[in-house]
């Protein structure tokens, strides 16, 4: 077996090694920048999302009430059930601070039924500002209620089962 030496001064470098080398300053700026960009996004990523659904079951119920905090939205669908989604955001949070609220009923609807008239609660009425060590962390909750077709606006918080007409006719005989 025959082992040549290879004299490193005759080697040419790559294309490549000149625009990489330290002596290129436009390269130093653009790997800096590529830095900063990089724990920039990694940093930004601090979020964490969760959709929660449940579903309440209003047989009897010819009135519903609904009582949440912020801003909700009421959507119509041909289910015979009431459907809650709960969108939830939390940014500069980690997922066991996270954990603990969703734990502890923060993001909770309570239903109470009384004869023909279904209440939505929100569970927590007050929710006080996330704290992580010394920061405040961030949080989004967008709430759609998804009630059965046959119920009809009354104000913005009531709604109540529509009757049809042939039934409207036998009670007023």
């Amino acid at each position: 077996m025959r082992v040549e030496r290879i004299n490193l001064q005759t080697i040419t470098p790559p294309r490549w090694y000149s625009v990489v080398s330290q002596n290129n300053p436009y390269m130093r700026k653009f790997i800096a920048w590529s830095i900063f960009s990089l724990l920039c996004c990694v940093s930004s990523q601090a979020q964490i999302k969760k959709v929660l659904h449940k579903t309440y079951s209003i047989d009897s119920a010819r009135t519903i009430q609904l009582d949440f905090v912020g801003e909700y939205e009421v959507v119509p669908w041909a289910g015979s059930t009431v459907l809650t989604e709960t969108s939830i955001e939390l940014y500069d949070a980690n997922i066991n601070i996270f954990r603990f609220f969703l734990n502890q009923g923060r993001y909770d609807i309570d239903l109470m039924l009384e004869g023909d008239q279904a209440q939505f609660i929100a569970h927590d009425k007050v929710r006080p500002d996330i704290q992580a060590g010394d920061k405040r962390c961030w949080e989004i909750i967008k709430l759609k209620i998804y009630l059965p077709e046959e119920f009809a606006a009354i104000d913005e918080t009531t709604f109540s089962k529509e009757v049809p007409a042939a039934d409207l006719e036998r009670s007023a005989n």
